[in-house]
């Protein structure tokens, strides 16, 4: 958050507990949380491959960001056609 890259928001959650619960939730209140400071501009946000979920999208609104992917089963050429 702001230029110095501090930290907004960070869900500590059980081991256990599937990575992607909730999560969807938290990013709009976190997006929303962005909008109430008035910043300006434009937010990084980041997350771990476990939330590259497809709904997770949506409510990252006009912020930018980045999700780790974790290419399994993948190969190298197909990596590089969804890049381009």
């Amino acid at each position: 958050m702001g230029t110095q890259g501090h930290m907004l928001e960070c869900e500590l959650r059980p081991g256990k507990q599937h990575c992607q619960s909730g999560t969807t939730a938290f990013i709009a209140r976190s997006v929303e949380t962005l909008q109430t400071l008035g910043l300006g501009g434009k937010c990084l946000l980041r997350l771990d491959s476990g939330n590259a979920a497809a709904d997770n999208f949506d409510a990252f609104g006009d912020h930018y960001f980045i999700v780790k992917r974790n290419p399994r089963r993948e190969c190298p050429e197909q990596m590089l056609a969804l890049a381009r």
